[in-house]
């Protein structure tokens, strides 16, 4: 048995990409028999020491990172944490956020040894990040290991220039399984009305690009569309966080809304009931502009739900789908795979047979268990 520190900004109850990742990654290393606990940024919903499916959980009071600065409560606790020696494996994910960027200058004075999972490099090589990439650098010279979600992702080529000896590839995951389990329990209202619909799964921001969703949409009178996504709230100037401001892409989609009648907007929904959404869909319409291993996707694949994606991050490397140009593009392959069972039918088995093989978490375990069984 090992005791593994993991550290992350969000785990659950958070819902995004990166929670998703590290709350299945830390209960599976927990039923493999290692010892875990999570430092993350604190939630409403969780308290500040708890144990949740085996796993440790320490809630902290710290946001931000390098370029707009770290505040908070708990910076010197969590450096405390991370130096005192009582772990055996630490696995950071994520650059460009406090979890990371705390610690850039204290790597070197870590003893444990250090995995780092990049989830991607924002803008990187911008003017604006360039002396955090020198710190990154310098930083990253005392990691034993890093971990990349795909060679295909600009963060591999990056890391690969400096650090191949210590890059390795590791995809996300998901539990077939239990996302069938889920998605039978939940029954929302759209469900019970029998209709067919295409669905987009992805929170409110700029990067989803929602408006492109909605120009698909416009083009497709005859299809009901779907997004299910949470706002994200603007917390760069105090009296925005006071009055809980949304990002401008929940109110643009909001207004747009009210002229497509054929788009229905969910947010702050059940597990069960998005997973209940996506199961019964025809289709997922994956509309994101920046990306690195959409995890939507693989769980579209996981319940037979065939895709149509931009070529973002990795999606070109997914079976199950389809990769559209622009908004056109889109509209001929929805209208194709409408039309054409054979396809259709194919592609469902594909996406599904994938996850089986390459995508379930306890084959990510696994994986990440050779990586540690190396490092110690």
């Amino acid at each position: 048995m090992s005791r593994i520190l993991i550290c992350t900004q969000s785990y659950y109850p958070y819902q995004n990409g990166v929670a998703e990742v590290t709350t299945n990654l830390a209960e599976q290393f927990v039923k493999n028999g290692h010892e875990v606990t999570v430092a993350t940024e604190a939630h409403i919903k969780r308290n500040k020491q708890i144990t949740l499916n085996g796993v440790n959980i320490i809630s902290l009071d710290i946001k931000g990172n390098y370029l707009s600065g770290i505040k908070g409560n708990d910076v010197k606790n969590y450096i405390e944490l991370v130096l005192s020696n009582q772990f055996d494996l630490i696995n950071i994910h994520c650059a460009q956020i406090w979890v990371f960027d705390v610690l850039i200058n204290y790597l070197a004075q870590i003893k444990t040894k250090v995995i780092f999972t990049s989830h991607g490099l924002s803008l990187i090589n911008y003017e604006i990040f360039k002396d955090y990439k020198s710190q990154l650098e310098k930083g990253l010279q005392s990691v034993w290991k890093i971990v990349c979600l795909s060679a295909m992702l600009d963060d591999y080529n990056y890391y690969s220039g400096k650090f191949k000896n210590k890059l390795s590839v590791i995809p996300n995951g998901v539990h077939p399984e239990h996302l069938k389990y889920l998605s039978n329990k939940g029954i929302p209202e759209i469900k019970l009305r029998k209709q067919k619909y295409i669905i987009n799964v992805s929170n409110h921001n700029a990067a989803k690009n929602h408006s492109l969703f909605f120009e698909v949409s416009r083009r497709l009178r005859n299809q009901t569309f779907i997004n299910i996504g949470n706002p994200n709230y603007v917390e760069r100037f105090k009296i925005a966080k006071s009055f809980r401001i949304k990002s401008g892409c929940y109110y643009a989609c909001t207004f747009k809304s009210l002229f497509h009648n054929n788009v229905i907007l969910f947010k702050n929904l059940k597990r069960e009931n998005v997973l209940s959404l996506l199961s019964n869909s025809t289709l997922f319409l994956f509309t994101s502009r920046l990306e690195q291993f959409p995890i939507a996707i693989l769980e579209a694949m996981a319940l037979g739900i065939p895709w149509i994606s931009t070529g973002v991050g990795n999606v070109k490397s997914l079976e199950g789908g389809l990769i559209y140009k622009d908004a056109e593009d889109a509209v001929q392959k929805i209208e194709y795979l409408l039309k054409d069972d054979k396809k259709y039918k194919e592609l469902s088995l594909q996406g599904m047979k994938a996850v089986e093989q390459k995508y379930t978490w306890n084959s990510i375990a696994k994986q990440y268990q050779h990586l540690f069984n190396n490092v110690m």
